[in-house]
């Protein structure tokens, strides 16, 4: 029997032969070359056996595919065997739990209560957005039930309300009242802003900067000409200015 199944597996070796049935047997401990697909006539009876026989595919960085033929009885067992591992996984993880609690008592008694980053005032105004929120929800489901000429009304009906609001707010106090011609002066820079989008401080910097006329670049050379001879090249403060 072992040399009939040693044969069989060198004729798949050799590639004479296209397909290999086998067990579990073969599942293990085979390193054929150029295994494409693994097909599951049945299925394994458990995630480490199927992991096995899909391994004999796929090796080495090499891309290969498994099919499992699966029936309706089979995906009970299936179904079965998760919920089990799962009741299992629960059953391990509060054993795991309760032997840390008797262990590690004293340091987790010892351990201060759990602070929240929220205080009372962010509790508060968390309070007031979730209260604004569900007033909004209950206006707009208000609003869809209302047909189009109510809707209008309504709408007009708190427009009127809030220009009323707008009217009788009070007016803003000034403490020290303006002359009559630091306001005059104040309007025309105003007027002259507007109009040019720009001041006149910012008009002659702007103009400094962009003008490459022959005479500007004259009198900016003559200018740092000057300084130089001036100062040596260097800045020197005012006597009074010194330390």
């Amino acid at each position: 029997m072992t040399d009939e199944r040693l044969e069989a597996l060198n004729k798949f070796k050799k590639r004479e032969v296209d397909v290999l049935v086998a067990t579990d047997l073969a599942s293990r401990g085979l390193d054929v070359v150029g295994v494409k697909t693994v097909i599951n006539y049945s299925m394994p009876n458990s995630v480490k056996q199927y992991i096995h026989r899909v391994g004999r595919t796929a090796r080495a960085g090499l891309s290969g595919r498994s099919i499992s033929l699966v029936g309706e009885e089979d995906i009970q067992e299936i179904l079965k065997q998760e919920r089990e591992d799962k009741e299992l996984r629960i059953t391990e993880m509060e054993a795991n739990k309760a032997r840390n609690m008797i262990i590690h008592r004293d340091e987790i008694q010892s351990r201060p209560p759990r602070v929240w980053f929220q205080n009372e005032t962010g509790k508060a105004k968390e309070g007031k957005t979730s209260s604004k929120k569900s007033r909004k929800e209950e206006k707009l489901k208000k609003e869809k039930k209302l047909e189009p000429d109510e809707l209008k009304a309504k709408q007009f009906q708190e427009f009127l309300r809030r220009d009323e609001k707008r009217k009788n707010r009070k007016k803003r106090l000034h403490a020290f009242p303006s002359d009559d011609k630091d306001d005059s002066s104040r309007k025309t820079t105003k007027k002259r802003k507007k109009a040019t989008g720009k001041s006149e401080g910012s008009k002659a910097f702007e103009k400094e900067l962009t003008d490459t006329s022959r005479k500007a670049l004259s009198e900016f050379r003559s200018f740092s000409s000057n300084v130089n001879k001036s100062t040596g090249g260097k800045f020197k403060s005012k006597k009074k200015f010194k330390r």
